[in-house]
């Protein structure tokens, strides 16, 4: 916040003193121009699991030799750093000094003035913010705090043959795993999942599939909200997280899981290099519409989820006296909670039966409603009801019909690839993670 004090005072006088407006045009144009402050980056932005799946060469990790992939296959020299990582990453005053001076010629080449002027202003930058206090102020609280932001932070620092993952159940906590160990697990643990399938197809091939896909089930209405073309890339890649169960950190062999056949690194689906994501939210928003609008045992807020479930375990239609189990023949009580992994049922559903079921969702919801559109409005809470006029093309709103529901949520389940680098695989349930839905 103090570096954008300078700033602004910096690009004022820059302005200023260009002489090929008058006074009228560069009031108007300070104006115009709006500042926004952008937070300090955390040391949880480190996380590089994304980019490394991304970067995957199965070629380059298959030339290693056994020598080199057997610590790989033990998973040895895990470390778990149990710290709150979203402790903002102090810069020195060099880097202040370069992020203002880089700012304010960036901003004076976008307002065409002149780079004499500019060259000028990012020097009385520099010289400005060693002089003001706020600045100053703050310099002095981190160099008072300096020993105990180090001791926090020392192991906190990643090289370049080390990959950052956060723990799979806790967030806050990150990995530390060797680069070669990481790759090694992502493809171990692919091939050994019962949900993804090694593809023959190309990544180019892959793409080309889901393009087609998108184009003949995509309306041309909801192709354009969604900026989908056929320059988007459709492929979503795949990143794993450590369980902490399977692992235990700083062992020659932190692989510790004896189940066959685990999961023991979670596959997060990521859909992030999508345009225009916050669009698909709309989708989403309108189908939760219309499963709520529905009579479901769901529970959609864990506020009063606890009121919820008592309320309707009262109401529920239990039989008296003893219930005993089919499967183990030993005497359950009435009732009984059952709990089941979130992970597991993507996996076991296949696309085509979660197809089938949005589209009996659909006609149970026109029916008893006597509705096929949803109408989302535009804002952060995105409030939406049944009902409105598909035709309608308001800048506060978006109305969208059962059937572009059905077709948007179809093509997103055919989409049926991930990627590994360039290494496919072919997903025979849902994808974890996938933003279109949230699991309930």
């Amino acid at each position: 916040m103090s570096c954008l004090n300078v700033f602004r005072r910096v690009l004022v006088r820059a302005v200023h003193s260009c002489s090929c407006w008058n006074d009228e045009e560069k009031s108007w144009l300070l104006s115009r121009i709006r500042l926004v402050p952008n937070g300090l980056k955390k040391h949880r932005s480190m996380c590089s699991a994304p980019l490394v799946s991304r970067q995957f060469c199965l070629e380059d990790m298959l030339s290693h030799d056994t020598d080199a992939l057997v610590p790989c296959d033990a998973a040895s020299h895990l470390v778990r750093v149990e710290k709150i990582w979203d402790v903002p990453i102090r810069p020195t005053v060099a880097e202040d000094n370069q992020v203002v001076r880089r700012a304010i010629r960036r901003c004076c080449h976008f307002l065409h003035i002149d780079h004499q002027i500019a060259d000028i202003a990012a020097q009385d930058a520099v010289r400005s913010l060693c002089q003001d206090r706020c600045y100053m102020k703050e310099q002095h609280v981190w160099h008072a705090t300096q020993n105990a932001y180090e001791d926090y932070t020392v192991d906190m620092s990643v090289n370049a043959s080390e990959v950052l993952t956060p723990d799979d159940k806790d967030k806050k906590f990150m990995w530390k795993v060797p680069l070669l160990c990481y790759q090694w697990l992502l493809f171990k643990f692919a091939m050994l999942s019962p949900a993804l399938e090694l593809s023959s197809l190309g990544l180019e091939d892959a793409e080309a599939w889901c393009q087609e896909v998108f184009r003949i089930l995509l309306p041309t209405r909801l192709k354009a909200f969604l900026k989908i073309h056929k320059y988007t890339r459709i492929v979503p890649y795949y990143y794993g997280t450590v369980k902490s169960k399977c692992f235990t950190a700083g062992q020659t062999v932190g692989h510790i899981c004896t189940k066959p056949a685990h999961s023991c690194l979670r596959k997060i689906v990521s859909f992030c290099k999508w345009p225009f994501r916050r669009r698909w939210r709309f989708i989403h928003r309108a189908w939760e519409t219309v499963v709520r609008s529905m009579d479901t045992d769901e529970v959609w807020s864990l506020k009063d989820a606890c009121h919820v479930m008592s309320s309707r375990m009262h109401v529920a239609g239990v039989s008296a006296g003893s219930c005993t189990c089919r499967r183990c023949g030993v005497e359950k009580p009435t009732s009984v909670a059952l709990t089941a992994d979130a992970g597991q049922f993507f996996e076991a559903v296949a696309p085509s039966q979660a197809i089938s079921a949005a589209e009996r969702c659909l006609s149970h919801c026109s029916t008893a409603s006597g509705h096929t559109t949803v109408t989302v409005q535009k804002g952060p809470r995105r409030t939406s009801f049944l009902g409105g006029c598909a035709g309608n093309q308001d800048t506060w709103r978006f109305v969208v019909s059962f059937s572009e529901l059905f077709l948007a949520f179809s093509a997103c389940m055919f989409v049926g690839y991930v990627s590994l680098g360039r290494t496919i695989f072919r997903l025979k349930g849902l994808p974890i993670s996938c933003y279109q839905y949230r699991p309930r």
